[in-house]
C-alpha cells in the first residue's frame, strides 16, 4: 500500500491544543460556559485564540525568545507542507497487524503512525485500487480534529480536549473516495450458497469496468555509461550550513574520488578547515582521507589487500621524512611479524604488536637527537631499546620475562621478569655489557659487572654458568633488535615512496565485468570472438580425398580395372606406411641432436664455470631449461605417434575399403 503526502500549506489553520490523546488544562475558579473554557486555553497557552496559523506559531515561538542566539536553529521553511513524498502504509489485518504502521522505501525502516514527520496523506493506492483521502489531516495523519469540550467526568475547572484519529477504513465512503468502481472478490461478503460461473462472459463483462489505454510513453533506453554518472554531468554540490557537500560519479575523478565533505568555520563558506573524503576503485585500497587544513594534517584509510598491509596513516603534510612524526596501523594478521601500529618522531619510535608467539607486543626506541644543521644524514643513533612482553603461561613468572631493556648508550641490559602470585615487585637482572676489546671469538664473564635482584630471598641463586648463557643471549637479542629497529626504519621509508608515487599518480582498479573501461577485459573478449570465428570454420570439415593424387597421375580415367584398383590402394597403404616412420624418424633426430647439444653444452659449463661471469651463468641456465623442456616435449611426441601410428594406418585401411571406386570400377 503506498500512501502520499498532502500539501499543506502555510496559512492553513492548526489546532494549537497539546499532541496528545487528551490533555487537561487547570484554571482556577469554576468553568460557567464553553466561551470561557475556550478563553481559558487560550490564556494558558498565552495566545489571542486556540487556533492560529503554522507561521503565527513559528513567530510566536520566536518572538518568546526560546530561539534567541541559536543561529544553527533552522529558519522558517517556506515549503513546509508542500512537498509530496510517497512510503509504504501496512494496514492492519493480515499476519496478526493490530495497527496501521508505516514503511521508508529507501530506508526500510517502520515508523509509528503518529510520528510528526508524516503531516497527512492525500491518496492511497495499491494492486487493486486508487483512494483519495477526505478526511482532515491538520494535525498529521494520527492527529485529525481537534474539539474543545468540557468533561462530564472532569473536575470543576478542568478542560479536556479530545483528538480523533485518522481512520484508515477504505470501505467507508465517507473517508475514502475509490477512483475504479467494483471492489476486488476477495473483499466482498457473498452468501455461501450462491453458485456463480467464473468463467461465464456475462460475469465477465459485469466485472470489466477499466479498459487501460496503450502507453504513450516509449520505453526507456538509458545507456550504462549515462547511467554511471548518476548526477548532471556526474557532479552534484549540496550546501548546508557551514558545510558543503559534493559528489561525484564513480570514475568521473582520477583520483577515484566519489564523495567530498567540507567543513567551514563561517557561514559563507570561505574559512574551511576540515575536508572529507571518500574513494573507490583505487588501487592503492585507499577508501577514506581526512585532511585538517589548519593543522595541514592528514588521516588516510585503506581497506585491506594491501602488500605492505597499511590501514590507517597519519602524517603532516609539510613532513615526508621518515623521521618525521607519523603514526601507522597495520592490519596485524597480514604481516608476519604482527606488528599493529607504530608511531614515530624525531627521537622515538614505537611498535605494538599482537598474536605474536614471543609474546612481545611493545617495542620503544629512543634515538639520538639530530644536530639542527643537519635535516637528514646517516641513520639515527640509538641510544635505548626496550620490549615487552605478554605472559607465558608455560614458563613460571620469576622465569618469564616481562620486559627486555638495552640501554646502547650506557653499555647495560636489563631484564624484569613478570610479577608472580603475591608478589609486589618482580626479579630482575642487571648486565653491564663488556668492552669492546673482549667481546672476541670466546665472550668472558664477570660477576662483578652484573647485578641481580630476587624477590625469594630464600630461593636458590643463578649459577655463573647460566648466567654467562643469560649475557651471551641478551648480546644476540640486542644484535637482532638493533637490525630489526633498522629494517623498520628502511620499510617506513620505502612505504613513504610508494606512498608518494599512489598519490602523485593514482592509479584506478577496473572490474572484470567493466567493460566500458577495463582494455585488458575487451581486448581478450575481441580475441576471444576471433578464435571463435576461427575455429568455427575449421570445423566445416570437407572429406579427404585420399585416392586424389593417385587418379590424378592416371589422368583422372573414368573407370578403374581391377588391377589399377589394387595396385592404387597398395600404393596409397604403402605411402602413407612410409610417412609414419618417416615422421617418427624425424622426431627421434630432432631428439638425439638436442640431447648432444645440451651434453656438450653442460661439459662446457662445468669446465668453465669458475670463470664465467654472472650473466653468462643466466644465459646457460636459460638454455637448460629450454632445450629440457624441448626435449621432454619431443619425448611425448614420439611416444604419442608410436600409440598411434597402427591405429591410424588401420583407419586408413578401413577407409580404402570402404571406397566404392576401388570396387565398381567406375569413377563417379
Amino acid at each position: 500500500m503506498h500512501t502520499r503526502q498532502v500539501p499543506v500549506a502555510h496559512d492553513e489553520e492548526l489546532d494549537a491544543g497539546p499532541r496528545t490523546k487528551t490533555a487537561i488544562v487547570r484554571r482556577n475558579g469554576v468553568v460557567n460556559s464553553n466561551q470561557e473554557k475556550a478563553d481559558a486555553l487560550a490564556k494558558h497557552l498565552e495566545l489571542p485564540s486556540y487556533r492560529l496559523t503554522t507561521r503565527q506559531a513559528l513567530c510566536t515561538l520566536r518572538t518568546k525568545g526560546f530561539w534567541d542566539g541559536e543561529y544553527e536553529r533552522p529558519g522558517l521553511d517556506d515549503l513546509y507542507g508542500v512537498r509530496v513524498h510517497s512510503w509504504v502504509a501496512v494496514l492492519p489485518g493480515k499476519r496478526d497487524i493490530t495497527e496501521t504502521f508505516f514503511i521508508e522505501p529507501p530506508s526500510g525502516v517502520k515508523f509509528d503512525q503518529s510520528n510528526a514527520n508524516y503531516l497527512g496523506i492525500e491518496s492511497m493506492w495499491n494492486h487493486t485500487n486508487f483512494w483519495i483521502n477526505l478526511q482532515v489531516c491538520s494535525q498529521g495523519c494520527k492527529l485529525a480534529n481537534a474539539l474543545v469540550v468540557l468533561s462530564s467526568t472532569a473536575e470543576d475547572g478542568e478542560i479536556e480536549v479530545r483528538i480523533s484519529s485518522l481512520k484508515f477504513d477504505l470501505s467507508d465512503l465517507k473517508c475514502w473516495e475509490h477512483l475504479l468502481p467494483g471492489e476486488p472478490w476477495t473483499s466482498r461478503k457473498t452468501d455461501p450458497s450462491f453458485q456463480v460461473d467464473d468463467n461465464s462472459p456475462e460475469l465477465t463483462l459485469q466485472e470489466k469496468h477499466l479498459d487501460m489505454p496503450t502507453s504513450w510513453v516509449s520505453r526507456l533506453n538509458i545507456p550504462l555509461s549515462v547511467y554511471e554518472k548518476r548526477y548532471p554531468h556526474g557532479h552534484k554540490t549540496v550546501n548546508y550550513k557551514k558545510a558543503r557537500l559534493e559528489l561525484f560519479a564513480p570514475y568521473l575523478q582520477s583520483d577515484g574520488l566519489i564523495s567530498r565533505i567540507t567543513s567551514f568555520r563561517d557561514y559563507a563558506w570561505e574559512d574551511p578547515e576540515w575536508v572529507y573524503k571518500y574513494y573507490n576503485h583505487r588501487e592503492d585500497l585507499l577508501y577514506f582521507s581526512l585532511q585538517n587544513l589548519k593543522k595541514e594534517s592528514i588521516v588516510e584509510e585503506f581497506l585491506p589487500g594491501r602488500e605492505d598491509s597499511l590501514k590507517e596513516h597519519s602524517y603532516y603534510l609539510a613532513q615526508s621524512h621518515v623521521e618525521h612524526e607519523r603514526s601507522m596501523k597495520f592490519y596485524h594478521k597480514a604481516r608476519m611479524d604482527g606488528m599493529e601500529s607504530i608511531h614515530m618522531e624525531p627521537c622515538h619510535m614505537t611498535q605494538h604488536f599482537k598474536d605474536r608467539e614471543d609474546f612481545c607486543y611493545h617495542r620503544h626506541v629512543i634515538f639520538a637527537p639530530r644536530d639542527k644543521t643537519i635535516a637528514e644524514g646517516p641513520k639515527r643513533t640509538v641510544l635505548s631499546l626496550s620490549e615487552k612482553y605478554h605472559r607465558n603461561p608455560t614458563k613460571p613468572a620469576d622465569k618469564d620475562v616481562a620486559e627486555r631493556v638495552f640501554a646502547v648508550a650506557e653499555n647495560r641490559m636489563t631484564l624484569k621478569f613478570h610479577y608472580d602470585k603475591g608478589n609486589v615487585s618482580a626479579n630482575i637482572l642487571e648486565f653491564t655489557k663488556p668492552p669492546i676489546s673482549e667481546l672476541g671469538d670466546r665472550l668472558t664473564f664477570n660477576p662483578a659487572m652484573m647485578y641481580i635482584y630476587q624477590v625469594d630471598p630464600l630461593s636458590p641463586a643463578m649459577k655463573n654458568l647460566q648466567l654467562f648463557y643469560i649475557l651471551e643471549e641478551l648480546l644476540k637479542a640486542e644484535e637482532q633488535s638493533l637490525f630489526l629497529v633498522r629494517s623498520m626504519e628502511d620499510e617506513v621509508h620505502e612505504m613513504l615512496i610508494v606512498r608518494g608515487r599512489e598519490s602523485t599518480v593514482p592509479k584506478m582498479k577496473y572490474s572484470i565485468f567493466d567493460t566500458l573501461r577495463n582494455e585488458k577485459a575487451k581486448k581478450a573478449m575481441k580475441q576471444k570472438e576471433q578464435q571463435l570465428q576461427e575455429q568455427s570454420k575449421r570445423e566445416v570439415e570437407t572429406d579427404v580425398d585420399y585416392l586424389g593424387p593417385y587418379l590424378a597421375r592416371l589422368g583422372d580415367p573414368e573407370s578403374l580395372s581391377h588391377d589399377e584398383a589394387l595396385q592404387m590402394r597398395e600404393s596409397c597403404l604403402s605411402d602413407f606406411k612410409q610417412l609414419l616412420v618417416d615422421r617418427a624418424n624425424h622426431i627421434q633426430t630432432m631428439f638425439e641432436k638436442e640431447s648432444n647439444l645440451l651434453q656438450s653444452k653442460h661439459r662446457w659449463y662445468e669446465d668453465e664455470q669458475d670463470a664465467l661471469s654472472r650473466s653468462e651463468e643466466e644465459k646457460y641456465f636459460e638454455f637448460r631449461n629450454r632445450t629440457t623442456f624441448l626435449l621432454h616435449s619431443l619425448e611425448i611426441r614420439l611416444n604419442r605417434h608410436r600409440d598411434l601410428a597402427p591405429q591410424r594406418y588401420l583407419a586408413l585401411e578401413a577407409c580404402l575399403n570402404a571406397d566404392k571406386r576401388l570396387h565398381s570400377g567406375r569413377l563417379s
